[in-house]
């Protein structure tokens, strides 16, 4: 059947681009689509060709993807335009799913039962919780356990050495790689496995039994990967394995949306494709149908200056539409009044999207008090139960009550008391016996001035807490107190402490903010979702794959979104330089959910903004120095230069904020500034 009379049948029109797609079945194929590109459509109109127009059995393709929930879409859609019957015939998984799949025929054959999968989170959690009091002798909080989770995710999906489990370590209060070994040993010896296991036995499988491996490659003649940039490299591993034989792979992905590195999404499987397929082919996707003109060109441009991309640049199908809207606000905090006067002012269907839940918390407590109907997208209240808010939470609890000897116990060594324990537990001890408090009790033990003066400061915030605000007494426990210097010596931020004065501006007092706390956690937890709700609040990881009428990004100013700014890091440090391309890959997904309408705020140390805006670009260079005006003179088109990396080349093409440069072996755009400011690029 010829493929345009084929196409006839379907309601679908499709560009040059996504028909070359649909129609290149056989080899290794690797499809970049941009955002709005229409990914998913050309994925289901391939699978139907390929049954349909090639006659190749549906049983023997099986198209993987990244969730449960992803694989029911995908089957929901393929079932709206070959039928619900059609859909029985494909094979459609998760990657676990397949694994699963090996490991029972696997056991079958050899007559031997498979570990037993732990699917309950709780179950895993109480796991980790119980070693973590082993190991350190303390209690963890929620937030500890999703860390140590999600890092024994990463440490098994990206397959690492003993030497890097125990570089992790340094990253964090808590000994990792024992309790990763332990965690490990107790499922051995309970012949459990939690899904990660599931992946590495699959593959263990595979390498060490060829007859299996075969059977496995015959089963999925065609295999077709969806959302190629947030699988990890077990999971490429295992991919590339089973597509050796008839080599048959098609990904479907776009590096510039790679935002899971945490949870080991390993992108440079798409930077390395041809490395590893020299005869396969790689096409593109690039018309966003999604958004207005505006939207797609920030958006392009921005990415355009990533490294470790393919090269290719997105334009918009549609032809018109608003601008940008950039707010210029003189601070952090005014985001919120401006976000509640716009939800207010229009029922547009609205998204704020952010970076970490917490981001949120201030915003709802505004909606809250003016009751402004919200939705929240996946939006947690691990914030409040984050060693930091915990430990603020019992400070502030003990200068209001400090009779309380448990909440002393817990936090003499965080202030400037300079107490050992044995004399704090000594101070305790009289405490309770001569019933007084632990001032008048300190009095009666010899004791270094230097915590008389410990004492004596904190015994005066007890007679403060009740006149000072909330704000002011946080503000006095993170430096007076010397709470920050002890967060400084552990290695923690004091970023909480931003979320937790927003918190405490509304509150009359401190004990009606310790109030406001638990009232939010328990908002939070309890919120059931509207998902009629004309304004949803969402991190901008759940945003992907959505879109979203007005999006209005929180929140994006450095310390936040970029974690630090490309100024204050260090070439050299590979883990800070990969982070901050995650986060620039992050941001170019956050305002790419948006259909017709951005809002960006203009912060002051807000070096993303500053970025995406020419004309600040212009002035900043204009003011940066002579060196680096007769710099940017230089950039002109035809000029020979030398890059650090790249080598020699010649200008292509430059306007007011970009220069795009060929080498011999790529094409580049930079961003000027960075160029500049980093010394990357040299005229010859």
């Amino acid at each position: 059947m010829e493929f345009d009379t084929w196409m006839k049948q379907y309601p679908v029109v499709l560009n040059a681009q996504q028909k070359e797609a649909v129609q290149t079945v056989d080899g290794p194929v690797l499809l970049l689509a941009v955002p709005g590109s229409g990914k998913t459509t050309v994925l289901v109109m391939r699978l139907g060709w390929m049954v349909q127009g090639c006659s190749i059995p549906p049983s023997s393709i099986v198209t993987i993807t990244y969730t449960v929930s992803a694989v029911k879409d995908i089957q929901k859609r393929y079932a709206s335009f070959f039928g619900k019957e059609a859909v029985d015939h494909m094979v459609f998984r998760t990657i676990n799913g397949i694994c699963a799949g090996i490991i029972h025929q696997y056991g079958r054959i050899i007559h031997k039962s498979p570990y037993e999968l732990i699917s309950d989170e709780r179950t895993i959690n109480q796991i980790i919780r119980s070693i973590y009091q082993e190991t350190m002798h303390d209690y963890p909080n929620e937030n500890d356990i999703r860390e140590i989770r999600t890092k024994i995710t990463y440490i098994k999906n990206m397959m690492l050495s003993e030497e890097q489990i125990r570089s992790l370590d340094q990253d964090v209060p808590y000994d990792l790689s024992i309790i990763y070994h332990k965690y490990c040993s107790k499922l051995r010896s309970e012949r459990c496995m939690d899904y990660d296991d599931q992946m590495i036995y699959a593959l263990r499988i595979l390498k060490s039994d060829p007859v299996m491996l075969k059977r496995v490659q015959q089963q999925f003649a065609y295999i077709c990967v969806d959302e190629a940039q947030d699988t990890s490299r077990i999971q490429h591993e295992m991919i590339q394995l089973i597509a050796s034989e008839n080599r048959n792979l098609f990904m479907v992905g776009d590096e510039d949306q790679s935002i899971y590195g945490f949870r080991a999404a390993w992108p440079q499987a798409l930077l390395n494709f041809t490395l590893n397929y020299p005869h396969g082919r790689v096409l593109l996707m690039e018309e966003n149908f999604r958004s207005v003109p505006a939207v797609v060109r920030l958006a392009d441009r921005f990415a355009s200056a990533n490294t470790d991309r393919h090269e290719k640049h997105m334009h918009a199908f549609r032809t018109q539409g608003d601008d940008v809207s950039f707010i210029h606000l003189k601070s952090r905090s005014r985001q919120i009044q401006y976000i509640l006067k716009a939800v207010q002012e229009s029922q547009q269907q609205t998204a704020v999207l952010f970076r970490n839940n917490e981001n949120a918390i201030p915003l709802i407590d505004r909606l809250e008090r003016s009751g402004i109907p919200y939705t929240m997208h996946n939006v947690d209240a691990v914030f409040f139960s984050h060693r930091v808010v915990n430990d603020v939470i019992t400070i502030l609890g003990f200068l209001l009550d400090p009779s309380d000897m448990d909440a002393f116990m817990k936090i003499y060594y965080k202030l400037n008391l300079y107490l050992k324990k044995e004399e704090a537990m000594k101070i305790v001890a009289t405490s309770k016996k001569q019933k007084m408090d632990v001032f008048k009790a300190a009095r009666s033990i010899k004791l270094q001035e230097y915590s008389l003066n410990g004492l004596k400061a904190l015994r005066q915030a007890t007679a403060m807490v009740k006149q000072k605000d909330a704000v002011a007494m946080l503000q006095m426990v993170f430096d007076s107190l010397g709470y920050r210097s002890y967060l400084q010596h552990a290695h923690l931020s004091d970023d909480k402490l931003y979320i937790l004065k927003q918190i405490a501006r509304l509150a009359k007092d401190v004990p009606s903010f310790l109030q406001r706390l638990d009232q939010l956690a328990k908002i939070i937890r309890e919120k059931k979702r509207d998902n009629d709700g004309k304004l949803v609040l969402s991190t901008i990881h759940s945003s992907k794959g959505l879109e979203y009428d007005r999006v209005i990004l929180l929140d994006c100013v450095d310390g936040v979104l970029p974690s630090m700014p490309l100024s204050q890091i260090d070439p050299k440090n590979s883990i800070a330089v990969n982070l901050y391309q995650e986060e620039r890959r992050l941001f170019y997904v956050a305002v790419t959910r948006a259909r017709n309408r951005l809002i960006l705020f203009d912060l002051p140390d807000s070096s993303f903004i500053q970025e995406v805006r020419p004309e600040k670009q212009v002035q900043k260079l204009r003011a940066s120095g002579t060196g680096d005006q007769l710099f940017v003179k230089k950039l002109r088109k035809g000029r020979k230069v030398i890059h650090k990396e790249f080598g020699e080349g010649v200008v292509l093409k430059k306007d007011d904020r970009t220069v795009t440069i060929r080498f011999e072996k790529v094409t580049k755009t930079f961003v000027i500034r960075f160029v500049c400011e980093q010394g990357l690029v040299h005229p010859v």
